[in-house]
């Protein structure tokens, strides 16, 4: 960890990315939640644009500088052991890092819906970036996993109204199952005045 230039894991914020070497395998995260992996060629001499090689091939693109939020270097996409039923295609990965191992960058393959007896996904993807606190206390702002499940639980209520199921009420009580337990926890972190520190 490096509180001198603002390190996060292996993440940095997209002001340092002139510290990169060039050559060096990156990954970048765009503010729009684009996701960017190659080899870093530097930035040019307006210092407008990330020279960006892919990996493996001489093509070259340029990308925004101003709209970079996060860069990491040597950092992995690695695809999660899961899929979505009846698919078998692994349409989830996670962005690697040396702390947790892959926790808190999530980049997902986007849906068609279930067309001629199968599921459909695109190559266009969302990155879904969860809250991730470090060891030194620096943060990296993003979702906490109970914004998205209630988000989940609003979505699955709306449907179940509309097209009432047992395995709909099932799904809503596994939400509010989970909610609950957050909250259990942060009530019994809070009592043990641990709340938002990194101890167990």
């Amino acid at each position: 960890m490096n509180m001198g230039n603002r390190q996060i894991g292996n993440w940095r914020i997209g002001s340092e990315l002139a510290e990169c070497h060039v050559g060096a395998q990156v990954v970048l995260i765009f503010s729009n939640d684009q996701k960017f992996q190659g080899i870093f060629k530097g930035i040019d001499e307006e210092g407008e644009e990330i020279k960006l090689q892919a990996i493996g091939k001489q093509s070259m693109i340029g990308l925004p500088l101003n709209q970079l939020f996060i860069w990491c270097e040597g950092a992995d996409i690695k695809p999660i052991d899961a899929v979505v039923y009846p698919s078998d295609e692994r349409t989830i990965s996670v962005i690697d890092d040396a702390i947790y191992g892959g926790a808190h960058c999530y980049v997902i393959r986007e849906c068609l819906g279930f067309n001629d007896g199968k599921t459909q996904y695109v190559e266009t993807e969302q990155v879904v970036r969860f809250v991730q606190k470090n060891d030194d206390g620096t943060m990296i702002p993003g979702l906490q996993s109970e914004q998205l499940v209630l988000a989940l639980l609003d979505r699955h209520e709306k449907l179940n109204a509309r097209f009432p199921s047992e395995q709909n009420a099932k799904m809503i009580a596994g939400l509010r199952m989970f909610l609950e337990a957050c909250e259990e926890r942060v009530k019994n972190r809070m009592e043990r005045g641990v709340m938002g520190e990194l101890k167990k």
